[in-house]
């Protein structure tokens, strides 16, 4: 837990092993510099809780790639590189560098807070603009070396000196306005409770009605599950209230039953451990029990585990066969999604599913029907192109890619087969994602026509966006199909001018 909502940790470190090696003090020049500014702003600045991610095995030489270094850069919210002649040559450091830049530019959170890029770059020595790697283009970085002419290279800047302590006091000043920026949730020092304060949502309007169902949770998770609910009330969501242990099984059932017919969502997160077990109910635990009412319900259910749980250490049989059933058994209920992820990942799914089903909740004048077809890869400009789309008065669809590809393309094709106007959206996923889905449009269309049943769907668009080198890359198409071409491939964005013809030759 840090100071920033949403985040594990605050700040990940980033530097070579070499630039950390001990001198006469027995201590690196990073850990002198880490000791001093975790000291400044915990003691002088009141961030006590502020979490800072170093990597330990890099000081024996032990650097290797893995999941915990991965989950790490994804849910630390400022990115510290110590950019040295040692850094530009480490393909570690690079690796670290962009996996952050990438990461975080493809997911719903800005790079920038204010006028500060979440990326700090930390010069140890003079280099020019033009050698910074291209994660560092859009920064003026952070002075660090005594270098006193543009030609010299300098030295990292003697942490015993005056200079170092100026230096060091513009890294805390820039992170302190981070930190205190007012777009941020409250950080953990300015809440009085451990417990998340209410946050204000919006007026609700019956154009974006939503009730989401977050179901109880082992001890393990209620951390987790705070926090998502946190993040999503800042979405204008009034989630149910829990319905908390202890209740009596048949007292239970009754506020379950009431629960799901107020929701349009149920959110469930599991782990290993399967809960507090139900008064009266031996073998039954509370957030089993409410799974179970949500899977036999007609509402779609968002079911998570984290990304290390490995099905053969969960101790308990029920709650490991319950877990291997949905992940891998044979689904008898099509409404839930299986997701297998970071917590981080986690909180943006929720809010991207959230967010879509507000825009299909509005009400439309116009009886043009679309339905948005998108794989994750591409989902950000999915939900820029559904509000532009919810401003035209349309009615708004969405099949989302799941983490089981045979489940995303049966519902795929239970959707399309009722809708006018079928938009693929086509840039960072592979060529064959689409053409699978083409050839169920085929399959749809030809099953139609052998019934002699009238045809929904009249125009397919293929709204090419940026991560592919455009038409050349498009499999091939059928001739029988309408199908239409956009191309957005200009920006990351959605042009508004680009999906023009989408309102004026593609529905009626």
């Amino acid at each position: 837990m840090g100071e920033v909502s949403g985040y594990e940790h605050d700040i990940f470190i980033s530097y070579a092993r070499d630039d950390n090696g001990p001198t006469s003090e027995r201590r690196g020049w990073i850990d002198r510099f880490l000791e001093e500014f975790e000291n400044q702003l915990k003691r002088r600045r009141g961030f006590k809780n502020l979490s800072i991610w170093q990597d330990e095995l890099r000081m024996d030489g032990a650097v290797v790639f893995n999941d915990s270094i991965e989950k790490a850069i994804q849910s630390s919210f400022l990115f510290f590189a110590f950019h040295s002649r040692n850094y530009q040559q480490s393909d570690y450091c690079q690796k670290e560098l962009r996996w952050f830049h990438e990461f975080h530019q493809k997911s719903l959170r800005s790079l920038r807070v204010g006028d500060h890029l979440r990326i700090f770059n930390l010069l140890l020595g003079n280099f020019h603009h033009q050698q910074w790697p291209e994660a560092f283009q859009d920064t003026t970085g952070f002075v660090l070396h005594d270098a006193n002419s543009p030609d010299e290279l300098g030295d990292f800047t003697n942490p015993r000196s005056e200079l170092f302590e100026s230096q060091l006091r513009k890294v805390v000043d820039a992170v302190d306005q981070i930190l205190a920026d007012p777009s941020l949730p409250p950080t953990s020092h300015q809440q009085q409770e451990a417990e998340f304060p209410p946050v204000a949502t919006p007026e609700s309007s019956e154009s974006s009605s939503l009730t989401v169902f977050f179901a109880d949770v082992a001890d393990s998770l209620t951390y987790q599950r705070k926090k998502l609910i946190a993040e999503t009330k800042q979405l204008g969501i009034t989630d149910i209230k829990k319905i908390p242990p202890p209740y009596s099984a048949q007292s239970h059932n009754d506020q379950m039953q009431k629960a799901l017919e107020e929701a349009q969502l149920t959110v469930h997160l599991l782990d290993e451990w399967p809960g507090r077990e139900i008064e009266g109910q031996e073998n039954t635990t509370y957030p089993q029990s409410q799974l179970k009412f949500a899977l036999n319900s007609p509402l779609p259910q968002l079911i998570w585990v984290p990304k290390t749980l490995q099905l053969e250490h969960i101790e308990e049989p029920i709650q490991r066969q319950l877990i291997e059933g949905l992940e891998t058994g044979k689904r008898t209920n099509r409404s839930y999604e299986f997701i297998r992820s970071s917590p981080l990942e986690l909180i943006d799914h929720v809010c991207e599913r959230i967010q879509m089903l507000q825009v299909e909740l509005s009400p439309s004048e116009a009886p043009a029907s679309f339905l948005v077809d998108t794989h994750q890869k591409d989902q950000f400009q999915a939900f820029q192109l559904a509000q532009l789309l919810a401003q035209q008065r349309v009615h708004v669809e969405f099949s989302q890619e799941s983490y089981d590809p045979v489940r995303s393309l049966d519902l795929f094709e239970e959707m399309a087969q009722r809708v006018k106007n079928l938009i693929f959206l086509f840039g960072r996923v592979e060529a064959t994602w689409l053409k699978r889905r083409i050839e169920k449009v085929v399959k749809i269309a030809a099953e139609q026509f052998m019934k002699d049943s009238d045809t929904m769907l009249e125009t397919v668009w293929i709204l090419l966006l940026p991560g592919n080198e455009g038409p050349d890359q498009l499999p091939k198409l059928p001739p029988l199909l309408n199908i239409r071409m956009l191309d957005n491939t200009h920006r990351e964005e959605i042009d508004p001018d680009r999906i023009s013809p989408l309102f004026s030759g593609g529905s009626s």
